[in-house]
């Protein structure tokens, strides 16, 4: 009886559903695939077909364990979800899936003439190379020696750099359910980051450039 007065009066932390339970975790992912379908993306598997970012927030609130009433006016259910449930990390997943799709379906530029590479933080790291290659093998007698070989070793040095713009959902897009307009900018701010890409590759490559310590052009 306190457990149903509880979820009536808005729901309580203890009475909460596991968040990584199987059954939250599946609810989560058919919410993301949702936002990224309003956000004019390629959702991944299952969707709430006709609900608005309204609807979608009063399930995040309900998956949280928070009860909304049919009284509750749009901006109160998403000024609710946006500060007490999961809703913005829901928001947030479904737009970083539609920006990394915009961006991996970008033209490549010059990206055909680099290798993509990860790092774990933002140390510089160096590539060594052996210039010139390998010294020529020597015949060697039946008891004979073999002999040392010489190798010139080069390095490259290269790290991290961020790159990035902040971009404001407002309330009233989310009370206009202007999700779509939103996702048109993710897009153009893809574009934008593949363009930045190729910007920064075309000045490495028409400066002067070190590759194992000599100009690559000269």
């Amino acid at each position: 009886e306190i457990a149903l007065r509880a979820r009536a009066a808005g729901g309580h932390i203890n009475l909460a559903p596991d968040p990584y339970s199987q059954n939250a975790s599946s609810e989560r992912e058919v919410l993301v695939n949702s936002l990224v379908h309003r956000l004019g993306g390629k959702p991944a598997g299952e969707i709430i077909r006709n609900a608005d970012c309204t609807g979608l927030a009063t399930r995040a609130l309900e998956m949280s364990g928070h009860a909304v009433s049919r009284h509750d006016s749009r901006d109160s259910v998403l000024q609710r979800a946006m500060t007490t449930g999961d809703f913005p990390n829901l928001l947030g997943t479904a737009a970083g899936r539609v920006l990394l799709a915009a961006f991996e379906d970008a033209p490549p530029a010059l990206r055909r003439v680099a290798r993509l590479n990860n790092l774990p933080d933002f140390k510089a790291r160096t590539v060594l190379r052996f210039i010139g290659g390998t010294p020529s093998l020597e015949r060697v007698n039946e008891h004979g020696e073999f002999t040392h070989g010489a190798l010139d070793e080069g390095g490259n040095t290269w790290s991290l750099a961020t790159y990035g713009r902040i971009v404001s959902l407002t309330r009233q897009a989310l009370i206009n359910d202007n999700l779509n307009a939103f996702g048109s900018l993710l897009t153009e701010f893809a574009h934008s980051a593949a363009r930045r890409e190729s910007d920064v590759m075309a000045a490495l490559l028409t400066g002067t450039p070190q590759v194992d310590s000599a100009n690559l052009f000269d």
